[in-house]
């Protein structure tokens, strides 16, 4: 049994940076808007699962964090659109799909992803408290490939295309509280399929932005 598992995880580590691969050579044959708009959430749905069904293979109370991130990480973005006042001013456009309160029901689980991700990695470069600031600039650095994106793909949009600084420094702080709590609640060391993740959609981001 442990043996199958151990397959399935190196399946799952050769298939992540496969599909994005994948995702690059569909953004190259220039589908239209209505198509990328269509297969992204898909997309990002089904990887997202994948991620986490077999991330979590074996760790309990992971649900609870899960769910908590989600509805947590959401409704701050609900929060954000709708006041500017925990990332900036911006708004969303059809890029991640379906929306509610005018934020994609997609985002929640993205964030889940990228800690996740974010936590798996700083757990391997420290074991101290440390690991929860690595955490919150792993995060960080994610975003600032993300956010060169996201206009591009009709992820979201800045007022007068400026990023403040609070959206990095919120990326940061809850980053570093979601990693702080799944520490309390779970208390298990994350899979590298997180890890493993985050880094292959961090170079998807970075490919996208040299070639569109």
């Amino acid at each position: 049994m442990e043996r199958k598992e151990g397959i399935h995880k190196k399946l799952i580590l050769y298939f992540i940076p496969i599909f994005y691969s994948i995702g690059i050579l569909i953004h190259l044959t220039a589908l239209n808007e209505k198509i990328l708009n269509y297969l992204t959430p898909i997309s990002l749905l089904a990887i997202n699962i994948l991620v986490i069904a077999y991330g979590f293979i074996g760790i309990k109370k992971s649900l609870i964090w899960l769910i908590a991130s989600y509805l947590l990480t959401f409704f701050l973005e609900v929060i954000g659109v709708k006041s500017g006042l925990v990332f900036g001013s911006y708004e969303y456009g059809n890029g991640l799909g379906l929306k509610f309160l005018d934020v994609p029901l997609i985002i929640g689980l993205n964030w889940v992803v990228v800690v996740l991700g974010a936590t798996a990695l700083s757990e391997r470069i420290s074991s101290t408290k440390i690991k929860y600031v690595l955490t919150g600039l792993i995060a960080v650095v994610f975003d600032i490939a993300l956010e060169k994106v996201a206009p591009i793909l009709d992820y979201w949009a800045w007022n007068n295309d400026i990023i403040p600084t609070k959206n990095f420094v919120s990326w940061f702080l809850i980053a570093f509280t979601l990693h702080l709590i799944y520490d309390k609640i779970v208390k298990e060391k994350l899979s590298i399929i997180f890890g493993v993740n985050i880094f292959s959609q961090f170079v998807f981001f970075l490919i996208l932005l040299m070639i569109l």
